[in-house]
């Protein structure tokens, strides 16, 4: 498989499960009591990339399965190329949540399927997901400008928790780069409205789309 197809195809396997996430939570967003379990996740998902992908690639496959657990849901995401001759497969926990009329997945523990979990920032990694008209799945990530926005927040005191700058070299140009991690510390009721107000001036990103498969 070429390299492009491989970086298209992580881009996928990664949807939900990105342990680069620079914005963690130490408590689900939305997810104050159990009833906010959403069920509709439950079942067979085929992911579907953005345009661009599945024009150059249209026979590039992934799926994503939910299975239930007691408070939330398991998931094995898998995915192959063109050829099948490549694929890979992660895995992840997931607590579904709801802030305003804003549906969140708070995703733990990602790992390569059968794997331990790696290192990563503690805590939820958190994505905003919707359905269409036709039951579609959309799941949307923090823009650069959202994390700038939780950021700001943290920093001014509206909001509790931590926000750490690592420089690292400098790019082609000779500009410094630098990575921003920020851990939310602040307690349900305050991280629930925050996020009820802002949600969706954060998590503007698309992330990937997806199709229910029928399952017998």
């Amino acid at each position: 498989m070429n390299a492009a197809l491989k970086a298209c195809l992580a881009i996928v396997l990664v949807a939900f499960v990105s342990a680069c996430s620079d914005l963690t939570t130490d408590h689900p967003v939305g997810a104050a009591s159990d009833e906010q379990f959403d069920k509709r996740l439950v079942g067979g998902w085929q992911l579907l990339a953005n345009p661009d992908m599945q024009e150059k690639h249209p026979h590039a496959l992934g799926y994503a399965f939910f299975l239930p657990l007691k408070n939330g849901v398991h998931a094995v995401v898998m995915s192959w190329g063109d050829d099948a001759s490549d694929g890979g497969c992660f895995e992840f926990d997931a607590v579904t949540g709801k802030a305003d009329d804003d549906l969140f997945l708070n995703v733990l523990n990602p790992s390569d399927c059968g794997k331990a979990p790696g290192e990563g920032p503690p805590g939820y990694h958190i994505y905003l997901y919707r359905f269409d008209a036709r039951g579609g799945l959309m799941v949307t990530g923090p823009s650069q400008d959202g994390r700038t926005l939780v950021a700001r927040a943290v920093n001014g005191g509206r909001l509790k928790g931590t926000v750490k700058v690592t420089s690292y070299g400098t790019d082609a140009q000779g500009h410094p780069n630098s990575t921003t991690d920020i851990r939310l510390t602040a307690e349900q009721k305050a991280l629930d409205a925050f996020f009820a107000e802002n949600g969706k001036a954060i998590f503007t990103d698309p992330i990937v789309t997806a199709k229910r498969v029928p399952l017998p």
